[in-house]
């Protein structure tokens, strides 16, 4: 049984790749130029769509590495905080004054870090729907070189 069902499967491909290579042969010659065009078009987005997904890749290891490096900078602010509450205490003015001009400028750095992060999602998200609408593009005009 499974062997018949094989035999009309092959048989059925034969019969369907003939038609198709009949039909291509009666088509004008205009019909294989729009073709070869598609074809190249297609190729173009197959090559955009790479690029796109490459830039995902470097897009999110920049995303990872900015949302590491501002956690590791807020794990710092809170440090410096607590040791200029304790210096304050203590009565050490020159090291708390000391921690807190740290504290202020790594509240710059982390400010301005988080504005980037904020572009660069941004951008990740961009890209993604750019891949998105560049696959489906792509598959239409897959689907041209079809017919």
């Amino acid at each position: 049984m499974m062997c018949l069902e094989k035999i009309c499967r092959v048989v059925q491909i034969q019969v369907h790749d003939l038609g198709t290579y009949l039909w291509d042969e009666d088509r004008p010659s205009v019909d294989k130029d729009l073709r070869a065009r598609v074809e190249v078009r297609c190729e173009q987005l197959a090559a955009d769509l790479h690029w796109r997904n490459n830039m995902i890749g470097r897009l999110h290891a920049g995303l990872v590495e900015l949302q590491q490096r501002l956690a590791r900078h807020e794990t710092e602010a809170a440090d410096l905080l607590k040791r200029a509450k304790i210096y304050h205490r203590l009565g050490d003015r020159a090291n708390a004054w000391s921690c807190s001009l740290q504290l202020e400028q790594l509240r710059q750095v982390i400010l301005h870090e988080r504005s980037r992060l904020k572009a660069q999602e941004g951008a990740y998200r961009k890209q993604l729907a750019d891949v998105k609408w560049l696959r489906l593009r792509l598959a239409d005009v897959r689907e041209q070189v079809v017919f």
